[in-house]
């Protein structure tokens, strides 16, 4: 019962957002017409604003929307793969192994690893000079994520202070899955300058064609908010977009919910300005992308720094709605000549990836962190 009423309550809300452009009747035949022209789920459709009309229906149909679409880049990403990015450990070495440019990995943290105590940990802070990055292996969207500095008072990230105690009582919330900790990478620039406290990275998102070409489809970049130490824009962050040479052209702020052209904490540019880094940080995304020719798109998260780009991590799922609905469709026509058209109704390959798989990946990484 309490699902149908979430399920009610959320309709409400949609057919609410778009009354202004079309009445509830008219949503709900629109909704067919998409279904039926386009393959799309009612959410895209909201999540898309496709209520709101203007855009034709070739422009429409080169959205790549969350529960599926005409062009699915991810139904080529194989499910099997999976765990190379679940788990940032196999990750890391397999992105290490590949001569991929990674921040260092100082150690990892659990039972099946080196770090088993705070006194362990220790070491690590007594054997680097930097800072370092405490993040859960199998975490999403920063989660829990620290940036730790020692100091004579013990460990401090961010503002907060933490006793030994206190750090390891933090680690051993997650302390099943593991943990791995690196060395803390600076950026540089003017995406650095937008927030100096936070490691404010490029979302390249790279597409591979049939003919087994990869395409830097579309490139974010991802600014921290309020004094946090990560980018995530799923809660406060903001997202710059960026035109094909670099040059910022719009940016939305999360926490408030609206375009803005200037960093509400800092007061730096977020638009019309050209990012320092950006055919670099394109190129590392695109080379990193062709070592990994067995996916077929890869979201990799990749910060510029006084010594070029390093590739944080690569995403096998990146959102839709936050990376088109300010910037337009994200396939071109070069891209679109080069995947495979699915039709309406057609039944999807479960060996890859399929509309609800971004439901059911919770799910998969609790029952990988169970069996680890």
């Amino acid at each position: 019962m309490n699902k149908l009423v979430r399920k009610l309550h959320t309709l409400n809300e949609l057919t609410g957002r778009a009354r202004g452009y079309r009445s509830v009747p008219a949503q709900l035949l629109d909704i067919i017409i998409h279904k039926l022209k386009l393959g799309i789920h009612p959410r895209d459709y909201y999540d898309m604003e496709f209520f709101k009309g203007g855009k034709s229906w070739k422009e429409k149909r080169r959205y790549v929307c969350q529960n599926g679409s005409l062009f699915w880049p991810f139904a080529n990403n194989p499910l099997r793969y999976n765990l190379l990015f679940i788990d940032k450990y196999v990750e890391k070495a397999v992105l290490t192994g590949l001569g991929i440019q990674t921040p260092k990995l100082l150690a990892a943290i659990g039972d099946c690893y080196e770090i088993r105590s705070m006194e362990d940990l220790a070491g690590i802070f007594d054997d680097t000079e930097s800072d370092v990055v405490i993040k859960p292996i199998s975490g999403m969207g920063g989660t829990n994520v620290l940036v730790v500095k020692k100091v004579d008072q013990g460990y401090l990230s961010g503002k907060q202070m933490y006793s030994p105690g206190d750090l390891w009582n933090h680690i051993k919330k997650d302390y099943a899955r593991g943990w791995i900790v690196e060395a803390r990478v600076t950026g540089a620039g003017h995406a650095q300058a937008m927030h100096p406290s936070s490691l404010n990275t490029f979302r390249v998102c790279t597409i591979r064609t049939n003919d087994m070409n990869w395409h830097a489809a579309h490139t974010v970049l991802k600014v921290g908010r309020s004094g946090a130490v990560v980018d995530n824009v799923g809660t406060t962050g903001i997202l710059v977009y960026l035109d094909d040479k670099g040059r910022s052209v719009d940016a939305y702020d999360f926490l408030q919910a609206k375009k803005v052209s200037h960093h509400p904490d800092t007061g730096v540019a977020l638009t019309d300005v050209t990012v320092e880094g950006y055919e670099a940080v394109v190129a590392a995304g695109l080379a990193a992308s062709r070592k990994l020719g067995f996916m077929g798109t890869i979201g990799w998260d990749i910060a510029y720094t006084e010594q070029g780009p390093l590739v944080l991590e690569g995403n096998l799922w990146w959102g839709c709605k936050a990376h088109q609905l300010y910037s337009g469709p994200m396939i071109t026509d070069e891209l679109a000549q080069g995947l495979t058209l699915h039709k309406p109704f057609a039944r999807w390959n479960r060996s890859n990836m399929y509309p609800g798989f971004i439901r059911d990946i919770r799910k998969r990484t609790a029952r990988y962190n169970r069996r680890g």
